[in-house]
């Protein structure tokens, strides 16, 4: 049964689109008429990320006052998260149900990226070709997506969509085939965008310095191909052999010169294929749409049209209407709902005959209440983390003595760790620099029951990724 459609959720034709940026907020009044989107109010506000993770709801007062001086009334906003705030993984996805499906992407959060349960807001993507298990997992702190949501609540409007982009590239996409580096400029640095269509495979922000209230300078060529080079080792062997093409998107005043001096590197570097995207300016009634504005416009446009949000992280909302729709859909269950709704009316008059006897307990509780949170919450941990620890001795006693030769202050941490036939131990993880390593790995060589260490890779600088294994022998019984 479909909904009439005055019930059925229409999508607006005029949205703010906002886009957080590391030293300002850019706003866009975007309208859609005849399929186009059309800019008809644009500004930045000198709003830092620091400010907005700390005081988000004193930067919401500020964005309000700025709405109402330009004549703003529109509520409706979707909102851009800068790609600095973002990590990325690419995982196999299996055909799991809904329910499964969120506590598998939870653990494989886990283990692809330095946050702790509950700290992460997730979004992931399936590719959209070749293989379809495939799927690109975003992760951004919960605390960054929540100032965000807190912000936009003190200015006094409604956000219907939360995401994350490169800003310029996805506008080009489309009309690109194949898989692609794509140099993307931002008003503070440079975003490297590893594309397959519209697909996002991988990606990483290089911070530009420069002068408070001004774009950020070019990166030297040299700095650049260097930063490529180093972004492509770290790409998965099957990403980085289909990678032939490097592609400059953005005006000519931040990246034709950077482009003109970068080709013959690239080509000399191996590279078959060094692009200029072209770029065209968004026109504005004040004129040409800053650099900052393009994810802003971007967002709003593609939610108008109805397009797809690849990386969401506002949770979707289910609306009364659709409530009552799924309730009420079908005529024969009126009179079991209006049973059922009886009966609850019932329950609500027997509570309230006892409510003096819950005030006594609800006082007790508040006296327990701290307690009663600490001890649920180590529940929880429990049976989060209990798949992950050995039960038998042996195992924890590998555990102990390895954990030991790590030094304490984080310089050197562990991303995957394996006991294979209860003796055959494999790590890998990442460290800061080569001393760091040599000298975990000595420490270890001294542990008693390590056999074999062998080192089975170490690749690139700051972090360095390293894979070692060896054999453990179990201390005779005396």
């Amino acid at each position: 049964m479909n909904p009439p459609k005055w019930l059925q959720k229409t999508r607006p034709n005029s949205l703010l689109g906002l886009a957080v940026r590391r030293d300002e907020l850019a706003v866009v009044m975007v309208r859609r008429a005849g399929g186009e989107c059309r800019v008809e109010k644009a500004f930045t506000l000198p709003l830092t990320t620091a400010q907005i993770e700390a005081a988000p709801e004193e930067a919401g007062q500020q964005l309000a006052v700025a709405l109402k001086d330009h004549g703003l009334t529109e509520k409706r906003c979707v909102i851009r998260l800068p790609l600095a705030w973002a990590m990325a993984a690419r995982i196999d996805v299996p055909d799991l149900a809904p329910a499964d499906l969120q506590s598998f992407l939870e653990l494989r959060a886990e283990r692809e990226f330095a946050y702790l349960p509950g700290e992460a807001a997730l979004a992931f993507r399936r590719s959209s070709s070749g293989a379809a298990a495939r799927a690109t997992l975003l992760a951004v702190a919960q605390r960054r997506v929540r100032a965000v949501e807190r912000l936009v609540a003190a200015a006094g409007r409604k956000a219907l969509s939360l995401s994350l982009g490169p800003g310029i590239c996805p506008a080009t996409a489309r009309e690109f085939a194949g898989t692609a580096l794509n140099i993307c400029p931002t008003p503070a640095g440079l975003n490297l965008v590893v594309t397959a269509g519209e697909d996002l495979l991988a990606f990483r922000h290089l911070e530009v310095s420069h002068t408070a209230g001004e774009p950020a300078g070019p990166m030297s060529p040299d700095e650049l191909v260097r930063e490529i080079r180093l972004t492509c080792g770290r790409l998965p062997a099957e990403i980085r052999e289909a990678v032939r093409t490097v592609r400059f998107h953005g005006p000519d005043g931040l990246v034709g010169g950077l482009h003109a001096a970068c080709e013959p590197l690239l080509r000399n570097a191996g590279w078959p294929a060094v692009e200029r995207a072209p770029h065209r300016a968004v026109p504005t009634p004040d004129g040409p749409l800053p650099l900052a504005g393009e994810g802003a416009l971007e967002a709003a446009c593609r939610f108008l049209a109805g397009d797809e949000v690849r990386f969401e992280f506002l949770l979707p909302e289910v609306s009364r209407a659709q409530v009552l729709l799924e309730r009420f859909g079908k005529g024969r269950r009126r009179q079991t709902i209006m049973a059922v709704s009886t009966l609850a009316a019932l329950l609500v008059v027997v509570t309230l005959v006892h409510q003096s006897r819950l005030a006594s307990f609800e006082k007790r509780w508040k006296s327990m209440a701290s307690q009663v949170n600490t001890l649920e919450q180590v529940q929880r941990n429990i049976r989060h983390f209990r798949p992950w620890f050995d039960n038998t001795v042996p195992t924890l006693r590998i555990v102990e003595q390895v954990t030991s030769a790590f030094p304490e202050e984080g310089s050197i941490w562990a991303k995957t760790f394996e006991i294979k036939a209860g003796s055959e131990v494999s790590c890998s993880g990442l460290a800061r620099n080569n001393q760091v390593l040599l000298e975990t790995l000595d420490r270890l060589r001294q542990v008693a029951g390590v056999t074999d260490l062998k080192v089975k890779q170490v690749r690139g600088e700051n972090p360095i990724q390293f894979s070692f294994q060896f054999t453990w022998q179990n201390e005779p019984e005396t």
